[in-house]
């Protein structure tokens, strides 16, 4: 998983293809499945310039390992337009199983083997539409019977909460709403996208997002009695390298039913080892 690379687009350049050089040169050794990227790939969404040093660090991954990325409020300006679709156009990515609009990555799904299973990835731009809960509360019963994904860029405040406007308001820094994006369409913050989507989706297991800095989690039980796990990581801020290129591991152990989650830089080649950073999941299908 893939923690806001702005910085690393917009000045550090040899820290993004660090990450996914790793990345590839690890995916035999680890059976690396997946990599998912939670937003705000760049920090300018009008910048050329951003976008390419995004596209050919992700580019390198391109017949080796799948990718899913969803765009962050850097990615997109407040009409939801930018350039994302020049660079990552759904048709240059044909892990992609679909989209919600034809031609446009914003808002995607994949289908993924992650060891023995096959996993729904659901990508989501940030502060989804309604429109786009419809549409991925469709992708979701339509693959009802695989476990799945969720990945968008704001969804969990930093204190472990999920974004909720409707409870406190702008006392949660950088909620969804105050960037005022196509609000007469919709902005669900990160409560809406549980109460409408993944509450009445059982086979939603596991919630990604980035957007605030730090790294927090929460587990949430269905009525149906089962676990969903929920996790921001976002260094961008952790230092003066806008986050020295820290990124996610998670393992899948289904035979001991846990996931394990490390947070490591390929550019330091340094753990955190802190319980934030390092902890296991329970993983239940």
């Amino acid at each position: 998983m893939l923690p806001d690379t702005q910085y690393y687009s917009s000045t550090y350049h040899d820290i993004f293809p660090a990450q996914t050089g790793w990345i590839v040169a690890q995916k035999s050794a680890r059976n690396i499945a997946a990599v998912l990227h939670v937003g705000d790939l760049v920090d300018n969404a009008g910048d050329p310039a951003q976008w390419t040093v995004a596209n050919s660090s992700m580019r390198a991954m391109d017949g080796l390992v799948p990718y899913v990325i969803v765009p962050g409020n850097h990615d997109t300006d407040d009409k939801r337009a930018g350039l994302i679709d020049n660079y990552f156009a759904p048709a240059t990515m044909p892990w992609i199983g679909g989209t919600m609009t034809a031609g446009q990555i914003e808002n995607n799904y994949a289908l993924v083997d992650i060891g023995p299973q096959k996993w729904l990835v659901l990508g989501l731009e940030f502060g989804p539409r309604d429109a786009v809960l419809t549409w991925a509360d469709g992708v979701l019963k339509a693959h009802w019977t695989l476990p799945a994904i969720i990945v968008t860029h704001a969804y969990l405040y930093v204190d472990g909460t999920r974004y909720d406007y409707a409870t406190y308001g702008t006392t949660q820094s950088f909620i969804p709403q105050v960037y005022n994006y196509t609000p007469k369409e919709g902005i669900n913050d990160g409560e809406q996208i549980w109460q409408k989507l993944i509450v009445p989706n059982s086979n939603v297991r596991l919630v990604f997002c980035g957007h605030d800095n730090g790294a927090a989690r929460l587990t949430s039980l269905r009525a149906d009695g089962k676990p969903v796990h929920q996790m921001l990581s976002d260094y961008q801020w952790l230092d003066s390298l806008g986050g020295s290129g820290y990124l996610r591991v998670l393992e899948f152990d289904y035979g001991k039913k846990e996931i394990r989650v490390q947070t490591y830089s390929p550019y330091l080649d340094l753990f955190m080892t802190d319980d934030p950073n390092q902890f296991r999941l329970s993983l239940e299908l």
